[in-house]
């Protein structure tokens, strides 16, 4: 298995919002957790629909959308709120 480093912007920006109110140290330890967190979901992202581990976080907006969307319903795979019913 081949781990990708992410590409982590260090300049602040609209992403970063609501964080100038804390010291830097502390800034700096939200920006990170928020990362790590962003990188774990697109981890899981990638595993859940047979995506190549190597793809990296900044390919997300060249993906091709039509083989996830065309994938048939499967309760193991999709999730649906609790108290709401399949539409489609």
């Amino acid at each position: 298995m081949t781990l990708v480093t992410p590409i982590i912007p260090t300049e602040p920006d609209h992403r970063h919002a609501n964080f100038e109110y804390l010291p830097e140290q502390q800034r700096q330890t939200k920006v990170n957790r928020r990362w790590t967190r962003v990188i774990e979901n697109w981890a899981r992202f990638k595993l859940k629909w047979g995506l190549p581990v190597s793809l990296p976080y900044d390919s997300f907006g060249t993906l091709s959308w039509d083989e996830p969307a065309a994938a048939p319903f499967d309760e193991l795979r999709h999730v649906s709120a609790p108290g709401t019913t399949r539409v489609m």
